[in-house]
């Protein structure tokens, strides 16, 4: 069975969805089904979809339809967060190549909570109500019902970029790591592209288009979506007309959640909670500016 001997490990909502669709269309490259997998995740199995080895590495079984699957590789987002994963990672494959992708920790944060208000794992109805909800979250208190380990509502560790990427390049060799800003990844996306594929020993190829992928999204109606993500009579409904009618798939709730759909832009944050967030990152933003050597003032001043 192919091994996988690239990973992208994050950071959530850093543009990985993106990348991992672009490499997916070059002819040298297999990505798993499903993009993010988990199963390195061992600190946090509650969000582990994939558990065994032999259901893991069948993720990769379309390599062997492939004449040279010189990259195998997976995008799972939690990786760089947790601290097991990445060692994980070398234990099965200690000349995996890892990359990271990064942002300003401020927007990160608001990103990822919209993405949790979206997927009904955050129930705070403002950014800055989740935040300071985070002490009592840490205690045990004021959980969403439906999040899938509570942790990861922890924004500030989470979205604490800078001592994360330490920790991963004391035990990733520096020629196996490839770090990405988003900021260049979205104002230059071809170079980028063009540099992964160096990284990862792979020949250039004629891509030239680049949409965003796994854009911000909302609910229309915050209800509806509710409805369908959790309303088990729905549930038992779907499975009856799928029986009566011999229909393996519906698809009906995922036809549903698309039409409720529509696109998140901007930032909601007003001045002082941006310039008091930013202060909450200083010391991260100061991390990374150092690991990679440039400034990033421009994440400090808005």
């Amino acid at each position: 069975m192919p091994k996988p001997n690239f990973f992208i490990i994050g950071a959530p909502k850093c543009g990985t969805t993106s990348l991992i669709g672009y490499l997916a269309n070059h002819r040298q490259v297999t990505i798993s089904i499903p993009k993010e997998p988990h199963y390195f995740l061992t600190d946090l199995p509650g969000y582990r979809r994939i558990r065994n080895l032999d259901d893991y590495e069948a993720c990769f079984s379309t390599a062997d339809e492939q004449e040279q699957p010189a990259r195998i590789g997976e995008a799972s987002t939690w990786y760089l967060y947790s601290k097991e994963a990445v060692p994980n990672i070398l234990d099965y494959n200690q000349d995996a190549k890892i990359i990271v992708m990064i942002r300003n920790p401020v927007d990160m944060a608001e990103s990822l909570y919209k993405q949790f208000v979206y997927g009904l794992e955050e129930d705070a109805k403002t950014f800055e109500e989740a935040w300071k909800l985070q002490p009592e979250r840490q205690a045990g208190r004021s959980i969403p019902k439906h999040i899938a380990e509570p942790i990861r509502l922890q924004y500030k560790d989470v979205c604490s970029l800078g001592s994360q990427l330490h920790r991963v390049s004391q035990i990733v060799p520096r020629d196996q790591l490839k770090v990405i800003v988003l900021d260049d990844f979205k104002s230059n996306t071809k170079k980028v592209y063009e540099e992964v594929l160096g990284f990862l020993g792979l020949p250039p190829d004629d891509t030239d288009s680049f949409p965003v992928l796994n854009q911000r999204k909302a609910n229309r109606y915050p209800s509806i979506n509710k409805l369908l993500l959790t309303n088990s009579v729905l549930d038992r409904l779907v499975a009856l007309i799928k029986k009566v009618f011999g229909i393996e798939k519906l698809g009906l709730s995922q036809q549903l959640l698309k039409l409720n759909e529509k696109r998140e832009t901007g930032s909601q944050l007003d001045g002082k909670l941006r310039r008091d967030l930013t202060k909450e990152f200083e010391q991260e933003i100061t991390l990374l500016e150092e690991w990679l050597g440039r400034d990033l003032t421009h994440w400090r001043v808005h």
